[in-house]
């Protein structure tokens, strides 16, 4: 009941993986054979599934990461929402096989990126990375260590959970009320729905303060309400100047054609992006 290594060739893709070092070794639990690889934070949160970026190119192409998604189940999208490149390192992997068949799983996650030279701060690209990388370099704080955190299984999940506590929790409460917030816009009368819309303090101009009153002002709008407001030339609303002051990046047009459309957003203090693209 001896452990043999022997070379099959294949280190996996840096950060996807790469391996590190292959060992066999003994404890007082028995003899077993050690593991290290490098690991993407995308990989922290989903273990045994597939972690290259061969398996997203074409979905990222497509635009179809939530299908790949749903089709591997993941927790999280890799590269938008957690980063997943092969010289993104979060940390390393270390993965104990015994010959009684037990595995012992060991995470070291860093406050830098080590797996590629020279040394370098870690990946914020993705939706929750920074978020997630602020609690790593905090609880490496916390335990005095200076490069990394080492976690068993236990603590590893424990982390996990704070993570969707902290970074994606909020973020869902935050999305709930909005949804809520819609429910009851769209189930107002005309009159309420222009009153939602407009200005408390000046009746002819909407009120783009607060997610209420701007989901009611696109709500007017999509129903062809004015709410007593006067139409740019007769008939171009917010949206519609916006449409027209702008490029597809929302930066000011340079179409002299369109110049009195940028002139008069300019005039409205209209922030175009967010007009544009808010709902």
């Amino acid at each position: 009941n001896n452990i043999k290594i022997e070379y099959m060739g294949g280190r996996g893709d840096r950060c996807n993986g790469g391996t590190i070092t292959n060992k066999v070794s003994r404890d007082k639990k028995g003899e077993y054979f050690e593991t290290s690889s490098f690991i993407t934070t995308f990989m922290f949160f989903n273990e045994n599934k597939p972690s290259m970026g061969l398996y997203y190119i074409d979905a990222i192409i497509k635009d179809k990461l939530l299908e790949t998604k749903n089709k591997y189940t993941f927790n999280l999208l890799p590269y938008k929402e957690l980063e997943n490149c092969a010289i993104c390192c979060a940390g390393n992997k270390i993965t104990k096989r015994y010959l009684n068949g037990s595995i012992e799983t060991i995470y070291e996650l860093h406050n830098k990126n080590r797996g590629v030279s020279p040394e370098s701060e870690l990946s914020s690209s993705g939706k929750y990375q920074e978020c997630f990388n602020n609690i790593v370099i905090d609880k490496i704080d916390d335990t005095g260590h200076k490069k990394f955190i080492r976690l068993n299984e236990k603590e590893s999940n424990d982390l996990r959970k704070k993570f969707y506590q902290d970074c994606i929790q909020p973020e869902l409460d935050e999305e709930a009320e909005k949804n809520n917030l819609k429910k009851l816009i769209l189930s107002y009368d005309d009159k309420k729905l222009c009153d939602a819309a407009l200005s408390t303090q000046h009746k002819n101009q909407w009120d783009y303060t607060s997610f209420y009153s701007t989901f009611a002002i696109h709500t007017a709008q999509t129903k062809q309400l004015n709410c007593g407001i006067d139409l740019f030339l007769g008939k171009f609303n917010h949206s519609q100047i916006c449409d027209k002051a702008t490029t597809i990046d929302y930066k000011w047009t340079d179409d002299k054609d369109l110049s009195e459309f940028v002139n008069e957003a300019k005039r409205l203090n209209l922030d175009c992006k967010k007009v544009l693209t808010q709902f």
